[in-house]
């Protein structure tokens, strides 16, 4: 287990994406090599599609696999089943019913987790510091709701980062289970400070505990993500559209950045976490242009709608 220091995560976040490359291919190489090729590409978007095409650039029989969790973007579907060697598994629950049943995945995994326990929970001393944000010696933790937050816990809204473990995480246990193959998984740590936490005590690779893994991309940045597939021409999933040059210049490189036309981002499409920190027009009022169905099954049609508009958060492409 590597142990990461912030100035080294920041060095290597800046270096050129051939260094990347080359850093990446020893981790993954490490990885295979350790497990004697027991190994398989979780892959869902653009990001795991780079991963896919690194690894395979050296070990081209490597499965990939999809969880088909139903509430994937229709266009990213498509995509997948132009992969060669990849198999499709299924949840045991879906969406809909998670949300039925009060697990409602908002405002971020972290919140709503907490926001979860607090709801549920027996615990007076953990609700307590859920809710203050001490713990019984007074020492302050950053581990608990948010003020902004804090409203939700009496509200009809009961949110839970259940949806994540049942859609996701159980489908992959199993496939593990039942393959003896572990993961290459294409996180990045900019994604999420949760990220950045186990990338910087754990590192790439994981080859200890009960979630044996490699994240070979954690250091890459979503630049990277772009360049690298429009240096190789990889296949993109139409929800995201093309890659073109922003109309900003990046000051620091004087170089021009990347953006899709389409969506930045396709995890699950009414997925709502994260949405109140997007800038510009979000998910939602993207939705509402682009797949007009698919916005009225999960903003007209479920609870989501009435959380975000309780929120203040425009789910309208005005």
């Amino acid at each position: 287990m590597e142990h990461i220091k912030y100035w080294q995560l920041a060095q290597r976040q800046s270096l050129p994406l051939q260094a990347k490359i080359n850093m990446s291919l020893r981790r993954i190489t490490t990885f295979y090599e350790k497990l004697n090729g027991q190994v398989y590409v979780a892959i869902d978007g653009k990001d795991s599609n780079v991963l896919l095409h690194l690894v395979r650039s050296i070990y081209p029989d490597v499965k990939a696999m999809h969880v088909l969790t139903g509430v994937g973007f229709p266009e990213n579907t498509e995509q997948l089943k132009r992969i060669d060697n990849i198999e499709f598994v299924k949840p045991k629950t879906t969406f809909f019913k998670l949300l039925k049943d009060g697990f409602i995945p908002f405002p971020t995994k972290q919140q709503a987790h907490f926001i979860h326990q607090v709801q549920r929970g027996k615990s007076k001393k953990l609700i307590k510091r859920l809710m203050t944000g001490y713990m019984e010696d007074g020492t302050k933790t950053q581990f608990c709701i948010s003020k902004k937050w804090q409203w939700l816990v009496d509200s009809k809204f009961k949110c839970s980062d259940k949806c994540c473990n049942e859609l996701k995480k159980k489908p992959f246990k199993k496939f593990e289970k039942e393959t003896g193959l572990k993961p290459f998984i294409g996180t990045m740590v900019e994604e999420s400070n949760q990220r950045k936490f186990k990338y910087l005590k754990e590192g790439c690779n994981v080859f200890e505990g009960s979630f044996i893994r490699s994240t070979p991309l954690s250091f890459w940045t979503e630049q990277d993500i772009l360049q690298y597939t429009l240096k190789y021409k990889l296949d993109l999933s139409k929800a995201y559209g093309e890659i073109i040059p922003s109309m900003g210049f990046e000051e620091l490189h004087r170089a021009r950045k990347l953006e899709t036309t389409g969506y930045k981002r396709t995890g699950c499409v009414g997925c709502p976490f994260g949405v109140h920190l997007e800038k510009g027009m979000n998910r939602f009022q993207i939705m509402h242009s682009t797949h007009p169905k698919l916005y009225d099954l999960y903003i007209n049609k479920t609870i989501i709608g009435e959380l975000l508009r309780e929120c203040k958060i425009n789910v309208y492409n005005e």
